[in-house]
């Protein structure tokens, strides 16, 4: 009888089975046949280990040619994944962001649904508008230096070269505003003045005027009325609609207290119209002095919230370009009244970027005076607790 070769009896000797594509884990690390029973399959139970299966795939939903496709697709980029250093994440940014998300974002407002668009709304709009992103790191940045002064330098250098790049990005757009970026521009002028305040002083710093002209900070924070009268109804309908909510609503007060002056603004008004003979400037002082008011009456006023940022910085936005000038100028009686404005900076020092501020500019105005003009600055250095 002739022999079965042994490639026959190989062939028959082999058992055929269907292939496991649902096996658990272990039994395809083993490369052995599982029955899938679930939860444990028996050859896990007869080795006495752990059984785990995979989760439900939903490849078979896809085509088989997509579901290739998303196999190399998935393959590349976990390749890819590997083969990154982990420094290409840029932690130091990373840092800041969270920084900025858990911590920062809370000490620009103190009203629970301005901290939330300051916390959530803000950077995502950054995503789009790269140059508020860096502001948003700048000012994260400084605020680290603050708590975390044995790494000062090092966070400051942060805080200078994110601002420094986002100016640069910014300035191009600036001649060309468009109802698309004026939420980030709006947004960048207002961290940029949070980051003015927020850098470490030097004698003689002034806030507002820097080597003689109005500090960089200040003529784009000024330039928010022109974004604001060009793209108002489009900024009041987009993500920043509540902070124009709340504005309003404030507005509404300021102007309706217009006519309740304290007795130190009365005070003040009838010394310049003692000291001022030039008409022009007589009424750019009082119109300033006027704006000065409405601050004060909101400020003062023990039946309203507590103050906002946007109710100590809104008088540097409704005082007129000839004030500023004046105030540029160094004249004496536009020095006054920014004292004046002092006791209303003093009141944002629950804030880490504007404390000492008040008193910082308050001995600047006081070198910079005589003896008469002095004082005139009496009663504001007494509010803010100064004195040279």
């Amino acid at each position: 009888m002739t022999q079965p070769s042994m490639e026959y009896k190989s062939m028959v000797g082999r058992r055929s089975h269907r292939k496991s594509r649902q096996g658990c884990q272990q039994c395809k690390a083993r490369k052995v046949k599982c029955d899938e029973t679930k939860p444990a399959c028996k050859n896990c139970v007869r080795h006495a280990i752990d059984c785990s299966f995979d989760r439900i795939s939903v490849s078979h939903l896809l085509s088989p040619q997509t579901s290739e496709a998303s196999s190399k697709h998935a393959s590349s980029s976990a390749t890819d994944l590997a083969c990154r250093p982990l420094t290409d994440l840029n932690i130091r940014d990373l840092e800041l962001l969270h920084h900025y998300s858990t911590t920062t974002s809370y000490t620009i407002a103190r009203n629970p649904l301005l901290q939330t668009l300051w916390r959530v709304t803000v950077p995502q709009i950054g995503l789009s508008s790269p140059f508020v992103m860096r502001a948003v790191l700048s000012i994260s940045a400084l605020h680290l230096s603050y708590l975390r002064p044995e790494h000062k330098e090092y966070y400051i250098s942060q805080a200078a070269c994110h601002h420094e790049v986002a100016l640069n990005e910014v300035s191009p757009i600036l001649a060309t505003l468009l109802q698309e970026n004026s939420e980030g521009m709006l947004l960048f002028a207002a961290l940029t003045c949070f980051i003015a305040c927020a850098k470490p002083r030097k004698m003689g710093d002034f806030l507002l005027i820097d080597g003689g002209k109005l500090s960089q900070w200040l003529t784009l924070f000024r330039a928010t009325r022109t974004i604001t009268d060009f793209a108002g109804d489009a900024l009041k309908a987009g993500p920043l609609a509540l902070m124009f909510s709340i504005g309003e609503r404030k507005m509404l007060m300021r102007e309706s207290k217009s006519n309740q002056e304290l007795s130190c603004i009365l005070e003040l008004k009838s010394s310049i119209r003692d000291e001022v003979t030039d008409l022009g400037e007589l009424e750019t002082y009082l119109g300033a002095v006027d704006e000065l008011s409405k601050s004060f009456s909101i400020m003062f006023d023990p039946a309203l919230p507590s103050c906002e940022t946007s109710d100590v910085f809104i008088w540097l936005l409704r005082v007129s370009d000839e004030y500023m000038s004046l105030l540029e100028r160094e004249k004496p009686v536009a020095m006054v009244i920014f004292a004046y404005y002092c006791v209303v900076l003093r009141q944002l020092e629950w804030t880490w970027w504007l404390n000492g501020w008040s008193i910082h500019v308050m001995s600047a105005i006081y070198q910079l005076l005589n003896e008469v003009y002095r004082s005139w600055v009496r009663w504001p250095m007494e509010q803010i607790g100064w004195s040279p």
